[in-house]
């Protein structure tokens, strides 16, 4: 079976080694793994022969999570001194997340004191929760 590279997932392969079925997954040729591109590693093969990767999905989903707190810090910051706009519910346009990767991209972009307070706030802990005033919804 040969499939595309938004095939590829644990339990797909897992079933499909169940099943027995052979799979090969096609990816670029400018891919890197490990500092190397994929196109080098695959040179010495011979038609038929084989090579299996195990690629480091762990190590990009903790970038990930990084990535989504230092955003979300980020907008609870701002959003502490300034309030996000609110629609006519009373809901907010805009996510703390979002507010706060607008504010990242923005910082990365260009640099300067912006960013070193946003790298500084990657490693202040969240405020205390406020508590909040319950209301009635209706529906």
């Amino acid at each position: 079976m040969i499939a595309d590279r938004e095939f590829v997932g644990r339990e797909w392969c897992s079933f499909l080694r169940w099943k027995r079925i052979r799979q090969c997954i096609r990816i670029r040729e400018n891919t890197r793994i490990e500092d190397e591109l994929v196109r080098d590693l695959f040179t010495t093969l011979q038609p038929g022969q084989m090579r299996t990767l195990f690629e480091r999905i762990s190590r990009l989903f903790g970038l990930l999570c990084i990535a989504l707190a230092w955003m979300t810090r980020i907008g609870a910051q701002r959003t502490e001194t300034h309030a996000p706009r609110r629609d006519k519910r009373g809901r907010a346009v805009v996510s703390v997340t979002r507010i706060g990767w607008q504010i990242l991209s923005q910082a990365a972009r260009w640099g300067g004191e912006v960013f070193w307070d946003c790298l500084r706030l990657l490693g202040t802990p969240f405020p205390t929760a406020r508590t909040s005033v319950s209301r009635s919804v209706r529906c």
